[in-house]
Parts: structure tokens; sequence; C-alpha cells
């Protein structure tokens, strides 16, 4: 897909923080919420630990869904975006760049970090700096936006 073709879903992931990540390991599906950051090619950036059951299904299977979406009382204010994705645990230099893009987007976490007002900020902070950060790669892409017309969608495929 060529970068001008993104600026549609580009706007739209930026201007957001919250996505949900719906996996499936065994048959076992699972979904949950999660802040992101978005780089210019539209790869998602999130922070969690491996523990838990999202990240243990991305070792075993790392395809993944993902939607962004807000809230909306009327059908015509629908607008959002699908995702089918691969979810990725970044390490060296990618980990380091996946940081600096989710610091940026969150500096609250980088002044956590850097001047914590409190043991519990240092502590979250440390926590947060300390899991694993992951990457998702679109594959394909939907933007949906009512707003332009009942059903109004824009799909597109991603070069692997």
């Amino acid at each position: 897909m060529a970068r001008d073709e993104l600026a549609p879903l580009r706007a739209y992931l930026q201007a957001r923080t919250t996505l949900t990540l719906a996996t499936c390991s065994g048959g076992r599906p699972w979904a949950c919420s999660l802040f992101y950051a978005c780089d210019r090619d539209c790869r998602l950036y999130f922070v969690s630990d491996a523990r838990t059951l999202h990240c243990r299904h991305i070792a075993e299977n790392p395809q993944v869904a993902v939607t962004v979406s807000g809230q909306a009382l009327d059908w015509l204010d629908i607008e959002g975006v699908q995702l089918v994705a691969t979810a990725t645990l970044l390490e060296g230099a990618q980990r380091r760049r996946a940081e600096q893009c989710y610091l940026e987007r969150f500096p609250q976490i980088a002044a956590m970090r850097d001047t914590p007002a409190s043991a519990q900020e240092r502590s979250i902070a440390d926590r947060l700096l300390g899991s694993g950060f992951y990457c998702l790669t679109p594959n394909w892409a939907r933007v949906i936006d009512n707003r332009q017309g009942f059903g109004h969608k824009l799909e597109s495929a991603f070069d692997q």
C-alpha cells in the first residue's frame, strides 16, 4: 500500500489511544483493551506483560484482529478501524524505536520515569517500561466512516 493511501487510516489511528485486541489460541478466543501508539506506516505498538493471556496467545499464534472506534449513539455517526495484523514481541533496536514512539504518544510515562512525583509513579513507569513492547503490523485494514454515507468504507491490503 502506498504511503499516501494510508492517510485516512493513519489520521484515525493517530487521533486515538485505545484499541481492542482479539487473539486466539487452541480455539480459545480472547479480547482486551490496550493503549497504543502508531507510527507513519500504521504499525501499532503496545506494552504488556508476557504472562497475560493475550501475550501468551500471541506467542502461540501471532495472527490477531484489532478494532479502534469511538462511541456513537446514531448509526450515521459510526466510525472506526478494523485490522488484521501480525503481532511481534520486539527486541533490541526495534524495541527502542517502539518505546520512543510510545513515550512520544504518552509523555506522562516518560515524566513518571524521569521525574516521578511519588514512589507509586516510579513503580508504574518501571513496570511499564520493563514489560514487553509489541508491534502490530497490519496485513489488511478497513476504515469505516458512516458520516460520509451509510456503509462508507475503505479497505486496503498491505504489502508484506
